[in-house]
């Protein structure tokens, strides 16, 4: 190429893109007729002088996706865009991801089984309202606290029920007994055994994953002693529906497991629709847990947890 034809290129298109000039402009200000300006930023473009890049949010998602359901071997997955790592806004993201998913998903005769949290609750307050029939909402595990710390157990399926047109399900429990006698007598009765077939039954579970740092919301609810807590935090990475299971998805305290009143991670897992919604840095060894020992088979999470959960190792 002519060094001259191709330093005129260069400084046509400096003008065009990073100075603003229009054409016509830029034409007058060489001395060039403007089909001339024309045909240079073409060449330019051709000879890739000047290069574009489209930076489209919506495509990376859907790259993520794709690429964590291949890696997961899920049935689905959403990423939720959230505008940086803060924990709040993390959990907005995923509240209205997951409940858009929900509203899309469910159809009259579901039974929907809901676990509690802050996770889950941020997704009941997003629901709008449907006008399906014949849907249940259940609870998948017992919700009863004596401790002062809110864990959203009421409100959450009391939100889900009213967008579904239905009256809660609820499993007026503690979510972890003293001992496992006390708990299989209380199970006995048949009203309990009622909810808890009916959450059996359930085809579509939403639930979350709790970490096991030291402000974890279970560590607060006065369920454990100080000796349990310390072995969940050196040998589990995470909870669902207050099961504690380490990386390889096994259970890290059977007794306590024993104890616990809810689903089972193996009837959770066998749902149509398992549906984990989690995000944040402080859960994705929780997260990662839950997807290599397929707790879950649909995945809701935030951009930045997805891309954490693709890198090796």
């Amino acid at each position: 190429m002519n060094p001259e034809r191709y330093q005129l290129m260069v400084q046509v298109a400096r003008l065009h893109y990073t100075h603003q000039k229009s054409q016509q402009d830029i034409a007058k200000q060489l001395g060039l007729s403007r089909p001339t300006i024309s045909r240079l930023i073409a060449d330019a473009i051709k000879h890739k002088i000047v290069t574009f890049t489209i930076h489209d949010d919506q495509s990376d998602l859907l790259d993520l996706e794709n690429d964590i359901q291949e890696k997961y071997g899920l049935k689905a997955v959403k990423v939720a865009n959230v505008v940086n790592e803060n924990y709040e806004y993390v959990l907005n993201a995923l509240g209205q991801t997951a409940a858009q998913y929900i509203e899309a998903l469910i159809k009259a005769g579901d039974i929907l089984g809901v676990s509690w949290g802050r996770t889950i609750y941020h997704v009941s307050k997003h629901l709008s309202q449907t006008h399906l029939e014949d849907i249940q909402v259940v609870q998948l595990k017992g919700g009863v606290s004596q401790s002062q710390r809110k864990t959203y157990s009421y409100e959450t399926i009391d939100r889900f029920a009213h967008a579904f047109n239905t009256e809660p399900v609820l499993l007026n429990l503690p979510v972890i007994f003293e001992n496992q006698h006390i708990k299989d007598t209380i199970l006995s009765d048949s009203h309990i055994a009622r909810v808890l077939n009916l959450a059996q039954k359930a085809n579509i579970a939403v639930f979350t994953v709790g970490s096991v740092r030291p402000n974890a919301l279970l560590f607060q609810l006065n369920y454990l002693t100080e000796a349990e807590i310390t072995q969940l935090q050196t040998e589990g990475v995470g909870d669902i529906c207050s099961r504690f299971y380490n990386a390889h998805g096994q259970i890290v305290n059977q007794e306590l497991d024993q104890r616990t009143v809810g689903l089972s991670l193996n009837e959770i897992k066998n749902k149509d629709h398992a549906i984990l919604v989690a995000g944040g840095q402080h859960k994705l060894a929780a997260i990662k847990g839950a997807l290599s020992s397929g707790f879950c088979n649909e995945l809701i999470t935030d951009k930045y947890t997805a891309k954490q959960l693709l890198v090796k190792g």
